[in-house]
């Protein structure tokens, strides 16, 4: 039948308490115990501060810190145009002449965000929304564009 593993009073396969230790966010005191128990001891004892607060943040902060390799954060232009659905020259444009105004610092950065979260949020003609969206906020604030 293979070996079994005790966790809990539950019999676990090895690995399934592996995979129940990353779950657990317990990575550090579970995987102690896959290792023992590939040792040889199918009794192995978890000693209190294997399991502390602070290791458990340790482990999952390292996790999901490690960048992705050959990831990039899209332009401005591109999170606009590809985000919007933008096809025409004229909505091309468009997104230009916002990316050099928030360049600027004419029109804030967190104006258009919204306005591109809002018109994001229509069923069609998203660049459209954005566009009439954003140029009557722009011009609440004084920038005429």
């Amino acid at each position: 039948m293979g070996r079994f593993l005790s966790a809990g009073g539950v019999l676990l396969k090895k690995k399934a308490a592996v995979l129940l230790s990353l779950l657990m966010g317990l990575g550090t005191a579970l995987t102690r115990l896959t290792a023992a128990a590939h040792a040889g001891d199918m009794a192995p004892t978890v000693s209190k501060d294997t399991m502390t607060r602070d290791t458990m943040t340790q482990t999952q902060d390292t996790t999901t810190q490690t960048p992705t390799p050959g990831s990039t954060k899209p332009t401005l232009f591109d999170e606009l145009s590809k985000g919007l659905k933008a096809r025409r020259p004229e909505e091309f444009d468009f997104v230009r002449h916002v990316v050099h105004l928030v360049d600027d610092g004419h029109l804030p950065r967190s104006l258009v965000d919204s306005t591109f979260l809002w018109a994001r949020g229509k069923p069609a003609h998203q660049i459209q929304y954005f566009e009439m969206g954003l140029k009557a906020r722009a011009k609440q604030m004084g920038v005429s564009m």
